[in-house]
């Protein structure tokens, strides 16, 4: 019952799901936008994940999100 209640996210073909390098993802492919992104990095201590937590990387989201866009970062 607990995966059915997520599986049309997984069906729908609005979501993209990636994992991999969020930064060198949105960098690699600067015609990508969204309306959400979540995300669930390492805690910032471990390196290199301390560069998903820097205004540069926060920029280089913002330029990939639609108006209104939001942004989900659990640490």
């Amino acid at each position: 019952e607990h995966a059915a209640q997520g599986k049309f996210l997984s069906e729908s073909p609005k979501v993209q799901y990636v994992v991999d390098d969020g930064r060198r993802w949105l960098l690699a492919n600067p015609t990508e936008s969204f309306d959400v992104i979540l995300m669930w990095p390492l805690h910032a201590a471990h390196a290199p994940s301390g560069r998903l937590f820097s205004l540069e990387f926060f920029a280089i989201v913002r330029q990939h999100m639609n108006d209104g866009g939001l942004l989900f970062a659990r640490s």
